[in-house]
């Protein structure tokens, strides 16, 4: 278990909870990198989205732009975590 360091919020427009949840740790992410973050948790209660990024396979976009963001030189761990522990994204 981590320290939140930085909240953010952004305008998606109308998407369903699988898009919303992929640009959440999107944009984290992106956001932790440009920091200088060498150390990032990323946990998300979407058991799915999980398996995309972590697992080979045919892939959208921004799962690509992800697992693009997790290959770079610095220690990333992404988790499913069940939604009761997850209050900190509803």
């Amino acid at each position: 278990s981590g320290t939140c360091l930085a909240r953010y919020a952004r305008k998606l427009g109308a998407c369903d909870a699988l898009h919303a949840e992929m640009w959440g740790i999107y944009i984290g992410m992106d956001l932790a990198w440009r920091r200088g973050t060498t150390h990032l948790q990323v946990d998300s209660d979407f058991n799915v989205l999980v398996d995309m990024v972590t697992e080979n396979g045919t892939i959208p976009t921004l799962i690509r732009r992800i697992r693009d963001l997790n290959n770079k030189n610095w220690q990333v761990q992404i988790n499913h975590i069940w939604r009761e522990g997850n209050r900190s994204a509803d």
